[in-house]
């Protein structure tokens, strides 16, 4: 198979903007539009977001189990990009309208559109991953495809649109440009912003998703034998490999998701007092989730840079496994920076430090997911090798449920500890147990979950002298 060009990457790889448009906002404002803005109660909120990943215990496994017997002159794959991505952006802007319904009413409302994006999402995520397996099988390859994915996903989607853009918009666009005069405290809260923005992302995620679905290329034929619903069971339960690596994708989706459903609780209730510094004549305030993002940006860019050279040398395996160490202990260590930004740690404002060690976790996350999602494609071939059958969307399924269930249980432990706090979204000042809170789940309890992934991680063996003789062994079998 002739290695692939630069541009066949790109076009791939950009599909990943198209769909992070969501899932980053999804992982950053989620939790925070419920509680301040739907004012869903939080109970609600986090049995929410289980009951929809215990749905997606049955979806995704059948999505990949019909995306793995299409066939159609497009490819396998890729109808589901070029035809998905409307209907998903549809049903996603509407998750963020706010209806004029009381009680009961707004809440079913919340339910029903929350578990349809979630399938939404499954309709086109899972086929737009499980493309990379059928583009090559060259390891390096699919590497640089997951430092490309992960730039889009997380400097680009994450961090300058989400991080920057989306917050600049909620806070200053709508009041300026509508002259809706807001009050003290109450910026990100009015309902219309959010649907506005909703929108905006709606066309720009339907062009980048559809893009990458007509000018992708499903370069491995299909395999010539269609396996049965049945084997779904088998194929997961004999894949090792598969079951490794899919336990430390939970615990490595339960640091970020818990992590980013407190964001904007803890810059809005926790680390708050201004820290301002004067740079070519404009002031700025260094404290906020704006220069958060700004941290996690120049992270995740010299990341995205330099993990394809560190995954050629040390694999992608380790790649994994030093990422996580970095989260696990920077992140509790982070936990331990005064939340007074004026105050001294080693002779600097606890504010530079604070932004360091986010620059720096920031770097060990980016590691964590290219590694990942690098790895994912070569347990499809593993699967092949150790059960005979052949399944690129029931393993993607299998990883996109557990990332999923790792959103919906770090979702389901912030709704429930808020609730449990007597949490009041009213409040502009919260009492000192609830600030508590939010900081061990911004930074503790991420930190131990990053950990618990690092040490899953050495039991996976599927490094690049194995997966070479998988792949020798595959192309004699198939001649």
């Amino acid at each position: 198979m002739r290695p692939l060009k630069k541009s066949e990457m790109f076009n791939y790889s950009i599909g990943d903007l198209g769909i992070n448009f969501w899932f980053q906002f999804l992982g950053f404002y989620m939790a925070y539009f419920y509680t301040d803005i739907f004012k869903l109660d939080p109970w609600h909120m986090g049995t929410l977001f289980l009951s929809a990943r215990i749905w997606d215990g049955i979806n995704d496994p059948m999505m990949g189990f019909l995306a793995d017997r299409t066939r159609t002159k497009w490819g396998r794959f890729r109808p589901y990009l070029i035809f998905g991505a409307i209907p998903l952006n549809i049903i996603m802007i509407m998750v963020f309208f706010v209806p004029e319904l009381q009680g009961s009413a707004k809440t079913i409302y919340a339910y029903i559109t929350y578990i349809l994006g979630s399938m939404a999402l499954t309709l086109v995520g899972l086929p737009y991953s499980s493309l990379c397996a059928v583009v090559t099988q060259d390891q390096q390859e699919r590497s640089v495809i997951s430092s490309w994915r992960m730039f889009f996903a997380l400097v680009v989607a994450m961090g300058l649109i989400i991080g920057l853009w989306a917050d600049w918009f909620l806070n200053n666009y709508w009041p300026e440009k509508f002259n809706i005069q807001l009050l003290a405290g109450e910026k990100h809260t009015d309902p219309t912003a959010y649907f506005t923005l909703a929108m905006i992302f709606g066309v720009f995620s339907t062009i980048f998703i559809s893009f990458a679905g007509i000018m992708t290329k499903e370069r491995l034929a299909p395999p010539t034998e269609k396996f049965k619903i049945r084997d779904i069971l088998p194929t997961l339960s004999k894949n090792d490999a598969l079951l490794t690596l899919g336990s430390a994708l939970f615990f490595n989706t339960l640091f970020w998701a818990t992590a980013n459903a407190v964001t904007f609780h803890f810059y809005k209730y926790v680390f708050t007092e201004p820290y301002y510094i004067e740079v070519f004549g404009k002031t700025f305030n260094l404290v906020g989730s704006k220069f958060l993002f700004v941290a996690m940006i120049i992270g995740n860019a010299i990341a995205a840079f330099i993990a394809p050279i560190f995954s050629k040398y040390l694999g992608k395996t380790k790649l994994f496994i030093w990422g996580s160490g970095i989260v696990g202990i920077l992140g509790i260590l982070r936990y331990f920076v005064p939340t007074d930004p004026f105050v001294e740690v080693l002779w600097i404002p606890s504010i530079f430090l604070f932004l360091i060690v986010t620059l720096l976790a920031t770097i060990g996350g980016m590691f964590c997911a290219i590694g990942q999602w690098g790895m994912v494609p070569d347990t499809v071939d593993y699967g092949e090798w150790k059960t005979g059958i052949r399944s690129e969307a029931i393993p993607f399924a299998f990883f996109q449920f557990t990332q999923k269930v790792g959103m919906g249980v770090a979702g389901a432990v912030v709704g429930w500890v808020f609730s449990a706090i007597n949490y009041d979204a009213n409040l502009i000042v919260q009492p000192e147990n609830v600030q508590q809170a939010i900081s061990i789940m911004f930074n503790i309890l991420p930190g131990i979950f990053s950990l618990i992934c690092m040490i899953l991680l050495f039991k996976y063996k599927l490094d690049g002298d194995m997966f070479d003789k998988i792949i020798e062994d595959l192309r004699n079998k198939n001649n």
